[in-house]
């Protein structure tokens, strides 16, 4: 109820004059006062006598009952009166909360439950996401929505709205849409209940700000003082954590006469542990009830602050962007900042953005990447704070998606000065400096060149990076797809399905347009999509989005890694429609939405929870990087033949003789996967369901028979690790005598020697041995194998 759980409905019983009284309450699991419709009544035998209340009620604790007609229990326990049905009291209830007190002070109204009543009066509009199926609607009163938004001016009871997991900030829109003022700066009203015993006591309550900053243990309190043999009381608040803060206090004591109130306003610096203290007040003024300082004994101080500035442990000041200044003033844009499914509002005054970001001019409010620390941290610098940059990677893309030029250029001259990128390689210097224009860097960076060969590489990676095609080119799976007519699409909200084929062993992929809401502007991100497959748990897939623009400058790129659940997509970046239908942008080329796009799968994860390599598709940019190594696979039965490609690295350390060679060829007569499963081997994946028969139903002969041949693979390939690897799991497996004479064969046949030593352990007598030996070709055994069978024979004999 109200968006909580646990509440719960119980019977409390009171004395008075000597007679017990039972009552049924609402005990809710929140300290907030609530504003609620309730409804109870005892249930009798006969519906005449049925005894029931509704009103409306105010709660100002969660333990205060919600019922107010109490019920005496003898009159309830006496059989004659109907209360009882088989001894059980039956209490009917019903709740409707209206709106809710939250730690600030302000009252909101409930939108996760249904309206009072609302079938009869046709007055509230169901609110359901129409792309999260496990966000729960919301519920709001329908004239007031449809009097202040066309959008729900039709007579429908329910919309669909994208807002998923951007719910929060679709509830607080509902809470301002309904006169609720939500963005106050910092301020409230502290009373200090029976302040004489408080004075007594020289204990005042402290009452915790929650809403400062993203700052710890602030809290407004009072304090005493003695001067000239007179007490005087003056509030205080108090910090700590920071070197020294900046900040705008106001303390107002509160006057039944409100003409009285004594009021301070000023500004200070605050360090840790310090106080910053309001005007005194004289304690016997304050005592004295005829001056009117005092309301049934509560001491009331109305309070407001707004931190300007922080110091941080480094000593560089930095703005204060989590609150806002003032709600008269518009003089803050608003940027929300989404991260880890919640929103965040950062509040960076008008005048400075608008100079700096034409990205953000003239507008009020915009919807940000993910990142609340890189967003401030650039916020910071664009503002003129010297910080320096931790995370480059992160803040460049932000600076540029937010056309901070001046923070770009600042992030420039720190890369020159302190070689920040020094962890990066010699390439993505330079691919740093081209993208975002980095010219001044770029010139530094050739001036420090050492290697000519070095540069070229570079160059030529440069190169290949503007050339946005020839990019995406690099990736196995790519493409371009044109969505024709893109205004209709638009409008009829129905994107072009577009297959790409087969991808990691996979039919059935596609890419097409996905709907996004946004707050100003709705738009469009392009995503990739496959049919569910039962035996995969996630997928690992590093994708690569651009938009194609008419000058191909301008082309919006977006490469990314994505852990794609076997019921979700991976989705490249949005766009919003005002841009990419307005011509001035040349997003549309003759009408149509142009994007490129590469896939590669680097591994799948399966229900068992093991990890297993994508061998299907080519390395990316492995014609330039020159590090794979292709097979052809050759059926003898159907005469066609699968190519599989592996890292050439690891395949060369466990196998020298490929040095010189790029392409293997293998003539085989069993399906693709024992090779497959050779390869994820090879690579190091912990397979374990290929000797666990009894995961796989099978009985053991055929599992030996499956190890031979793996094995088989193996040693015709010189993979010694995988042989061992195989041999390894054979030691671990259960015993069974039935297949006795199949151990030793498989451990003949390979030269297995040390699970021969674990076979002997379990062989049992001499004459078991004996019996084992003679079904194989004495022969062909190899002399280790015979001096282990020669050495069980005299030890045991």
């Amino acid at each position: 109820m109200c968006g909580i759980d646990g509440w719960d409905v119980v019977l409390v019983t009171t004395m008075q004059d000597g007679i017990t009284y039972i009552n049924p309450i609402l005990s809710s699991p929140s300290h907030s006062e609530f504003e609620m419709r309730f409804f109870f009544s005892y249930l009798n035998h006969s519906k005449l006598k049925d005894d029931e209340e509704e009103e409306f009620c105010v709660r100002t604790s969660p333990y205060e009952g919600a019922f107010r007609k109490y019920m005496q229990v003898d009159e309830l326990l006496d059989g004659e009166n109907g209360w009882l049905d088989n001894g059980t009291l039956c209490i009917e209830y019903g709740f409707c909360i209206l709106s809710i007190q939250d730690d600030d002070g302000i009252w909101k109204f409930n939108f996760h439950d249904r309206l009072f009543d609302s079938d009869r009066k046709q007055n509230m509009i169901r609110l359901e996401d129409n792309r999260w199926r496990f966000c729960l609607p919301l519920y709001a009163h329908k004239q007031l929505l449809k009097f202040h938004s066309p959008y729900f001016q039709y007579n429908y009871n329910c919309y669909k709205i994208g807002y998923g997991r951007f719910k929060k900030s679709i509830f607080e829109l509902f809470q301002i849409t309904h006169g609720v003022n939500i963005d106050d700066p910092i301020n409230g009203i502290c009373r200090f209940e029976n302040f004489s015993e408080q004075v007594e006591r020289n204990n005042y309550t402290s009452i915790p700000i929650e809403r400062m900053r993203d700052t710890y243990s602030w809290k407004v309190s009072l304090g005493s003082e003695m001067k000239n043999g007179i007490t005087y009381i003056y509030p205080y608040l108090r910090g700590r954590w920071f070197r020294e803060v900046a900040i705008h206090c106001f303390f107002m004591f509160l006057n039944r006469d409100k003409s009285k109130n004594s009021t301070s306003k000023f500004r200070t610096y605050l360090k840790p542990m310090h106080r910053s203290c309001g005007r005194k007040i004289a304690l016997d003024t304050l005592l004295d009830e005829r001056n009117g300082w005092l309301s049934d004994g509560t001491l009331s101080i109305e309070y407001g602050f707004h931190v300007e500035a922080i110091q941080d442990m480094d000593g560089v000041w930095g703005y204060n962007f989590h609150d806002m200044v003032t709600l008269e003033e518009q003089d803050t844009i608003t940027l929300y900042v989404y991260d880890r499914d919640e929103s965040f509002k950062l509040y960076p005054p008008k005048q400075l953005v608008y100079f700096h970001s034409p990205y953000l001019k003239n507008r009020t409010f915009a919807c940000c990447d993910l990142g609340v620390s890189e967003h401030t941290e650039v916020l910071q610098i664009a503002h003129g704070v010297n910080l320096r940059v931790r995370n480059l990677r992160l803040i460049i893309p932000i600076a540029k998606d937010l056309k901070f030029q001046n923070v770009i250029r600042f992030c420039e001259r720190q890369l020159i000065q302190e070689n920040l990128c020094y962890r990066m390689n010699y390439c993505n210097k330079f691919q740093i400096a081209s993208k975002y224009n980095l010219n001044h860097y770029l010139a530094h960076l050739l001036k420090n060149v050492r290697d000519v060969k070095r540069l070229a590489v570079a160059l030529k990676t440069v190169k290949l990076k503007k050339m946005s095609s020839e990019y995406m080119k690099q990736y196995p799976i790519n493409g371009i797809c044109r969505f024709e007519n893109f205004s209709e699409q638009v409008e009829n909200n129905e994107y072009t399905v577009i297959p790409i084929g087969r991808m990691c062993g996979i039919d059935g992929w596609k890419v097409s347009l996905d709907f996004w809401e946004g707050y100003e502007s709705d738009g469009i991100s392009p995503f990739l999509s496959c049919r569910p497959q039962p035996d995969f748990k996630e997928i690992m897939i590093r994708c690569y989005f651009s938009y194609l623009n008419t000058d191909k400058l301008e082309n919006y790129e977006y490469e990314c890694y994505v852990r794609m659940k076997a019921d979700q997509t991976a989705s490249g970046r949005n766009m919003r429609f005002d841009d990419l239908l307005d011509e001035e942008n040349r997003w549309l080329d003759n009408g149509a939405l142009c994007i490129e796009y590469g896939f590669r799968v680097e591994s799948i994860q399966m229900t068992d929870g093991i990890r297993m390599f994508n061998f299907h598709e080519k390395l990316i940019d492995c014609d330039r990087k020159k590090n794979m190594i292709a097979w052809t696979l050759t059926d003898l039965i159907s005469g066609g033949s699968t190519p599989l490609y592996a890292h050439k690295q690891l395949m060369k350390f466990h196998k020298s003789s490929l040095k010189a060679r790029a392409v293997l060829e293998h003539r085989i007569t069993r399906p693709d996967h024992v090779v497959m499963e050779l390869l994820q081997i090879t690579h190091g994946v912990n397979i374990d369901g290929l000797f666990l028969n009894k995961k796989k139903g099978q009985c053991f002969f055929w599992t030996v028979r499956y190890i031979n041949l793996l094995i088989l693979m193996a040693e015709k390939c010189m993979f010694r690790n995988v042989t061992n690897y195989c041999q390894r799991r054979l030691i671990e497996q259960e015993w069974q005598d039935d297949r006795v004479g199949d151990y030793f064969k498989l451990a003949a046949d390979h030269n297995l020697n040390r699970y021969l030593v674990h076979l002997l352990k379990h062989v049992g007598p001499v004459g078991c041995l004996a019996a084992v030996l003679k079904t194989l070709d004495v022969e062909e055994l190899s002399s280790e194998f015979m001096k282990q069978c020669t050495k069980y024979f005299f030890e045991n004999a």
